[in-house]
């Protein structure tokens, strides 16, 4: 026998504001920096990009779908040479090489096109980490946001007041 009353409904809630400017905040800290350090570089120096050591990784997937990059992995003596696909195996080798690509067809320099991916993913990743925490924990999601986004304590603090200047 089946039942005559209706299926639940999915409740759609908007994300608070106060989600957004949290997000946005984090989100343009790596964006601004580097704008920074291009407009207003200390005397002596030039900007390279690698202010982490994954940059140079990032950097150079960002370069892989031009297809004249070598793989940074391959030893000279490889079988495949320096350039098969087989060497660029790892995920974000095609999604930075996807940002590298289209920076290139738009003429945007890697160095603030990479601060814009960043800062992009993480502005996604921060927004689906609301949503999940809304979904599996609704009654502490706001404490769980704030705590997963701002939680590297008084550094966490710290890195959102640098985003206001």
């Amino acid at each position: 026998m089946t039942s005559m009353t209706p299926p639940a409904q999915a409740t759609y809630h908007r994300t608070p504001r106060w989600v957004w400017a949290i997000i946005l905040a984090l989100a343009l800290i790596e964006p601004t920096v580097h704008l920074g350090i291009v407009l207003f570089p200390p005397a002596g120096t030039v900007p390279t990009g690698l202010h982490v050591v994954d940059t140079a990784s990032f950097l150079t997937a960002m370069r892989h779908c031009l297809g004249d990059r070598e793989s940074p992995y391959a030893r000279r003596d490889s079988p495949f040479g320096t350039r098969h696909p087989s060497l660029f195996v790892l995920p974000h080798y095609y999604v930075y090489g996807t940002v590298g690509w289209v920076g290139r067809l738009l003429h945007i320099p890697e160095f603030h096109l990479l601060a814009w991916a960043n800062g992009l993913s993480l502005a996604l990743m921060l927004w689906a980490a609301h949503r999940l925490l809304r979904t599996v924990v609704p009654d502490l999601a706001s404490s769980a946001f704030l705590i997963f986004s701002l939680g590297g304590g008084l550094g966490g603090l710290l890195y959102l007041a640098l985003a206001a200047f």
